[in-house]
């Protein structure tokens, strides 16, 4: 495991530091021990797996969702491409490690990608990892929970996944506990995040998706502090929108407004933003 890793680590359950062993991270205090996997530490206490292993697929280069995926993750991370060089990132329900093995491999970044999914984090990622020809020494992988991440406070610039936040129930809990972990200087992004409109009622795709209202989402930042920088309907809409149309019609500014105001009340698309804490620049 990266040293800059392991410098990071605490024991998500008494907040003490770890000891590093072979293959066990051992808490000094509580006396927890916590297994690694192929150079991955698992903090679960329980072996519990996410339904995403089913839905994950084996990365390929022939594999026709990649380059679809590649392209998405290219245009929405570089809205933030401002912020990235030389932070340390924490991708948080990263899966197959798709957003992570992209970034540490096209930016000055050092990312940490967290899943509770041993199966995606241990299997996928290695698949992910070869393909973007990752290196190592910029990424680390953690298997933990979401709501008890084993990290020292205030330790990341930047914290952002890809549909993420609609995976926790209590979005409240889990986002006070990720800004613990953010400096006061950084930011929050998500590029893809199921959105509830007011006016039609939606089935949510699983047990563990969870649609929320815009106002829903940008009441429970701003009781941490934070107001959105950034907010709009994610780009695989504007690309499966183009291709009905025929028309870019997301360069025009009212219309912008028009389609995103459509989407709150009625559409439902998934959505992008970027959060700041307020009174920073």
């Amino acid at each position: 495991m990266n040293s800059w890793f392991t410098n990071i680590l605490v024991c998500p359950y008494c907040e003490n530091s770890l000891l590093v062993k072979s293959k066990v991270l051992m808490c000094k205090a509580c006396g927890a021990n916590y297994q690694i996997q192929k150079g991955v530490p698992n903090f679960l206490k329980n072996d519990v797996e996410s339904y995403m292993n089913s839905q994950c697929f084996t990365i390929s280069d022939d594999h026709p969702i990649i380059k679809i995926l590649e392209r998405g993750v290219n245009q929405d991370f570089n809205l933030i491409s401002d912020y990235l060089n030389g932070t340390l990132v924490l991708d948080i329900g990263t899966g197959a490690c798709f957003p992570s093995a992209y970034l540490a491999a096209n930016y000055d970044i050092r990312c940490v990608a967290v899943d509770r999914s041993k199966r995606a984090l241990v299997e996928y990622a290695r698949k992910t990892i070869e393909y973007f020809d990752t290196p190592m020494h910029k990424l680390s992988r953690v298997i933990a929970d979401g709501y008890k991440l084993p990290f020292k406070k205030k330790r990341f610039d930047v914290i952002l996944g890809t549909s993420y936040m609609h995976h926790f129930k209590n979005l409240r809990s889990a986002f006070g506990h990720w800004m613990t972990f953010l400096k006061d200087s950084g930011i929050v992004f998500s590029a893809v995040e199921s959105l509830k409109p007011y006016l039609r009622r939606m089935k949510s795709t699983s047990i563990e998706d969870v649609p929320r209202t815009i106002d829903k989402y940008r009441r429970i930042f701003s009781e941490f502090g934070f107001s959105l920088e950034y907010y709009d309907v994610c780009r695989f809409t504007y690309r499966t929108l183009q291709d009905i149309t025929k028309f870019d019609f997301t360069r025009n500014k009212w219309m912008q407004i028009l389609f995103r105001r459509l989407n709150e009340l009625y559409l439902g698309k998934s959505i992008m933003f970027i959060l700041k804490r307020r009174n920073r620049s």
